[in-house]
């Protein structure tokens, strides 16, 4: 089925968020990619504003201080997005991030930003060859002192993540940042769903929430400092034809985060 494109609902932990400089990874900066495409678009601009337009003829009906005003607004856009990407390094480099469902689709995106910016990376997945995969992904990727680590966990078993979150305290230390990224879907109409597929979306997409959450919270509370992300979805706020189990465990989600929010305010 086409599942309507998903929505971040982030909840702060503590009143002080995540920020300050990190261990100082210095350096790493920023990915090549980044930059090229940042600037891409200003260099192009800089040839249009050639008075001939390189004899294309469209262009030469482009009036030149319209093509002035492009270039200035391209420019000033990549100085800006370099600046956010600068300000988002900063807040992640040394942080411990923790993405469930991290072996694949978004929190696979995840996790290499996360790693590419200077962060310890956890992925929990489900599926240990798709974990062995994103490991050696996300590694190559990594800033060069990154700790990049995979784990195969059910996050529908609650005893299993009480003791994954101990083990990662003794490990690597406690989290920063928790991204509950882990969902399923099975598209199908209630009349003809499956009783332990419906069961099975509402365990991994909401209920594995309460157990996470619960096992990192009070950590993030006595430091004062730490974020909870919940990937949701617009299909949480309408629902849809064959998504009525999916969209009611993404509201549930949605109005957890909300509420865990509010707790901690």
């Amino acid at each position: 089925p086409t599942i309507p494109p998903p929505m971040t609902h982030t909840s702060i932990a503590a009143p002080a968020a995540i920020g300050g400089a990190g261990r100082g990874r210095g350096s790493d900066e920023m990915a090549p990619s980044a930059t090229v495409v940042s600037f891409t678009w200003p260099l192009v601009l800089m040839v249009l504003l050639d008075q001939g337009a390189y004899g294309v003829p469209v262009l030469k009906r482009i009036p030149l201080w319209a093509r002035v005003v492009a270039l200035a607004t391209a420019i000033s856009r990549a100085i800006l997005a370099n600046r956010r990407r600068a300000a988002l390094r900063a807040r992640l480099d040394g942080k411990r991030v923790l993405i469930t469902g991290g072996a694949s689709g978004i929190g696979l995106q995840l996790a290499r930003r996360c790693a590419r910016l200077g962060a310890d990376v956890i992925i929990w997945d489900i599926q240990p060859e798709a974990c062995v995969r994103a490991l050696e992904d996300v590694r190559e990727l990594a800033a060069s002192s990154s700790t990049v680590v995979a784990r195969t966990v059910d996050v529908t078993d609650r005893e299993r993540v009480y003791a994954e979150v101990e083990r990662m305290r003794l490990d690597v230390g406690e989290l920063d940042v928790v991204v509950l990224n882990a969902g399923v879907v099975s598209g199908k109409h209630v009349a003809r769903a499956d009783d332990d597929a419906m069961l099975r979306t509402m365990d991994v997409n909401a209920l594995s929430h309460f157990w996470l959450v619960r096992a990192t919270l009070p950590a993030m509370l006595e430091r004062n400092a730490g974020q909870i992300v919940t990937i949701a979805s617009a299909s949480a706020l309408g629902g849809g034809p064959g998504l009525a189990d999916y969209a009611a465990s993404k509201a549930a989600a949605f109005i957890f985060a909300e509420s865990v929010r509010m707790e901690v305010r």
